[in-house]
C-alpha cells in the first residue's frame, strides 16, 4: 500500500521480475477493496506462493481470504525506521543534555568570580545526572536496535531458536529503561505486538 495526496494506491508487484500486477488508486484499503482486486487477480492466474507486505490489517485479512494457500510473511522495514527514529530522538536529547551542561557550567564559571559558585552547584549536579543518563540511554537503546535489525531481523544470520532468544534479550533490555523514555516504552509495545509475525519473516 502506497499513498498520495492521502490516498491509497494497492499494488502488488512480482520481486524477482518487477513485474507490476496491480497498481489501482482506491478511496480506502480495507478488506473487501483488496478481495475485490486479489478475486480479478486470481482469476487470471495469481497464485503465489509467498506474499510479503506490511501488517495492514485490510490487506493482510484479504490475503488470508482470497489466497489461504499463500505464505504470508511480513517486513521489517516499518519497525526498523521507527527504531532508527527513536535512535535518532535519544541522541538529540543527549546532545540537548550536554548543551544544558555546559551551559550551567558557564554560568557557574561566571558566578564563581563573583564569589557565588555555590549557588549553581546543586543545578549543576543534576545537570551532570541527567547528561550521564542520556548518554547512557542512547548508546544502550543504540547497540540494541542495531542488534535487532543486523543479527536478529536478518534471515540469513541466527537459526529461529536463537533469533528468539536474542529477540526476547533485546525485549528486556529495552523494557529495563522503558521507563525513562515513553518513545522507548512505544518502542517496545509493537516489538512485544509484533514478536510472532517479525521472527516469522
Amino acid at each position: 500500500e502506497i499513498f498520495h495526496r492521502n490516498k491509497p494506491i494497492l499494488a502488488v508487484v512480482d520481486i524477482r521480475s518487477r513485474y507490476c500486477a496491480r497498481l489501482t488508486l482506491e478511496d480506502c484499503r480495507d478488506a473487501e477493496t483488496w478481495a475485490i482486486h486479489l478475486l480479478d487477480l486470481k482469476a487470471q492466474g495469481f497464485q503465489p506462493e509467498v506474499n510479503i507486505s506490511d501488517m495492514g490489517a485490510g490487506m493482510t485479512k484479504a490475503f488470508k481470504d482470497i489466497l489461504p494457500d499463500t505464505e504470508h510473511r511480513f517486513d521489517h522495514f516499518h519497525l526498523i525506521k521507527v527504531g532508527k527514529e527513536l535512535v535518532r530522538y535519544l541522541k538529540n536529547q543527549k546532545k540537548a543534555a550536554v548543551t544544558y551542561q555546559i551551559n550551567v557550567l558557564e554560568k557557574m564559571d561566571k558566578a564563581k568570580k563573583k564569589g557565588k559558585g555555590n549557588t549553581l552547584s546543586t543545578k549543576l549536579n543534576q545537570a551532570c545526572k541527567e547528561t550521564t543518563q542520556a548518554e547512557y540511554i542512547y548508546e544502550h537503546v543504540s547497540i540494541l536496535c542495531t542488534w535487532l535489525q543486523y543479527d536478529i531481523l536478518q534471515l540469513g544470520g541466527h537459526n529461529p531458536a536463537d533469533r528468539e532468544k536474542l529477540f526476547d534479550f533485546v525485549l528486556a533490555e529495552l523494557s529495563s529503561v522503558a521507563v525513562l523514555s515513553h518513545r522507548i516504552k512505544s518502542f517496545v509495545s509493537s516489538l512485544s505486538n509484533q514478536k510472532e509475525n517479525l521472527l516469522s519473516s
